[in-house]
């Protein structure tokens, strides 16, 4: 058997799609299986996968356009490996991205989810921004998702008995942010961590999900708020509707570009020290990072309030 299953869903990525199994094929660590997800593009994506002869790639097609999330849950269905790599069909991958992150989950047998760093690449391959260093504390990170994604989808690596053991899959109708859910699951179950290290060269084209920011935004915003609210009350918050409402209001997907009125922001602060308190009471393991992060996302929405206007 492979010791990694690396899971890719295939979908209208003529342009691209080559140099992704390229930089998956090329890899220094060469003991994985490569499950290809047909999801019936209307381009030639599936033409140029077939022309490529290597027998770790295995091909599958769904019935009808199906979505992300059930091409990646099918991929989860049949892998073999011990890991699984997650990849997106228009991405370049490190060369040295499964090689390192198979070191990791080897020798970190308390850490189920492995991710790292990536930079932002135009169609040219032209890196465009590096991103700030990733988190690394497990129990920040988890802290982290109750407000926002701090996980590269296409840098990560898990442990498939772990996914299978506290069934996890991703769930559609999320407008391109399951991977975000897909998280929040894992999180509440294991810990996730990242390598200061840059795993992926994420492609900044016209994909799916800025077609969903660009054309479904206000569903988009409401989703999100919805995986936000689901983090917190599944991590054992009680809030009620209307903290919810200004928190979530608060914390949006791009809440550095928007400003808050200095009522909205008194308001917040007090559900930010509830949610601290709340923390320290139930005595959960990551009040400490709770607690450092509700003080830091306040910080920056008090620098964006209209107090310096």
């Amino acid at each position: 058997m492979p010791k990694v299953s690396v899971i890719m869903p295939l979908y209208n990525a003529e342009r691209f799609v080559k140099k992704a199994i390229d930089s998956i094929l090329q890899q220094t660590y060469k003991d994985f299986e490569f499950i290809i997800i047909d999801d019936c593009g209307q381009d030639s994506s599936i033409d140029i996968v077939s022309s490529i002869s290597d027998s770790r790639i295995r091909i599958l097609s769904n019935d009808r356009n199906r979505g992300i999330a059930f091409s990646r849950n099918r991929g989860l269905d049949v892998c073999r490996g011990e890991y699984i790599a997650l990849m997106d069909d228009d991405d370049l991958a490190s060369l040295d991205r499964f090689e390192k992150e198979v070191d990791y989950l080897e020798t970190h047998m308390d850490i189920d989810v492995v991710g790292g760093n990536y930079c932002h690449i135009d169609e040219n391959d032209k890196i465009l921004h590096i991103l700030p260093e990733p988190l690394r504390n497990p129990r920040y990170i988890k802290a982290a998702l109750l407000f926002f994604d701090p996980i590269g989808n296409g840098t990560t690596m898990f442990r498939r008995e772990f996914v299978m053991k506290n069934n996890i899959r991703f769930q559609d109708n999320c407008l391109g942010m399951e991977d975000y859910l897909f998280w929040v699951d894992c999180s509440l179950h294991g810990n996730i961590t990242n390598i200061n290290e840059l795993m992926l060269y994420w492609r900044q084209v016209n994909n799916e999900t800025k077609k969903m920011i660009t054309y479904r935004k206000n569903e988009r915003a409401e989703c999100f708020k919805g995986i936000q609210r689901y983090a917190f009350e599944k991590n054992g918050f009680d809030l009620l509707d209307n903290e919810f409402e200004i928190l979530l209001d608060a914390f949006t997907e791009h809440f550095a570009e928007e400003s808050i009125s200095a009522n909205r922001l008194q308001q917040l602060y007090y559900i930010l020290r509830k949610i601290t308190k709340q923390a320290e009471r139930e005595q959960f393991s990551n009040y400490e990072e709770i607690k450092i992060l509700c003080r830091k996302l306040f910080a920056t929405r008090l620098q964006f309030s209209d107090l310096w206007c």
